[in-house]
């Protein structure tokens, strides 16, 4: 659903593929050769006898207040970061189990890596809909500093945005 799950199947192997209207797949009874399951633009290999279970839906996002490439907010605010999970069809997903947001430090001007990747938080809420919320505390020593936010929602990709921390 929604084209995020590429399932490819060398000549002469075989697999049985199962998909859940939540965006929920399975490939299992691999044989004959290997398969190949994108999700996300991640690639996984299934060799002969193994098997992937997995998510494919459709993350929308950020939304206010952090809808843009480089987000200004103040340094030790909590700020909240907003998604939207739906499945192929559009239908709303309220079965997510995890959400882990991790920073980098960056350099203002370039968006370049300058520091080491820190865990900060995996609470969040779901407020119905398919929209998810995390709240993220960030630190009064960060203004006039920026970062890179990577939040994993579990489906083998971190979605990004970026802030400036002001006064």
């Amino acid at each position: 659903p929604g084209g995020l799950v590429k399932v490819s199947i060398a000549a002469g192997a075989r697999a049985t593929i199962d998909t859940t209207a939540d965006g929920r797949f399975t490939v299992t009874g691999v044989s004959g050769g290997t398969v190949t399951v994108t999700v996300d633009g991640i690639t996984t290999q299934i060799a002969a006898g193994g098997s992937l279970s997995g998510w494919s839906w459709d993350f929308t996002g950020f939304l206010k207040p952090l809808d843009n490439p480089l987000n200004t907010v103040k340094a030790g605010s909590t700020v909240q970061l907003k998604w939207m999970l739906t499945n192929g069809s559009g239908t709303p997903v309220s079965t997510l189990s995890r959400a882990v947001l991790r920073t980098r430090a960056v350099a203002c001007s370039t968006l370049a890596t300058t520091g080491q990747v820190v865990k900060q938080t995996t609470s969040f809420a779901y407020l119905g809909k398919g929209l998810y919320r995390l709240n993220w505390a960030t630190r009064k020593t960060d203004v006039n500093t920026c970062a890179k936010l990577m939040l994993d929602i579990g489906d083998g990709v971190t979605h990004d945005t970026y802030v400036k921390f002001a006064k």
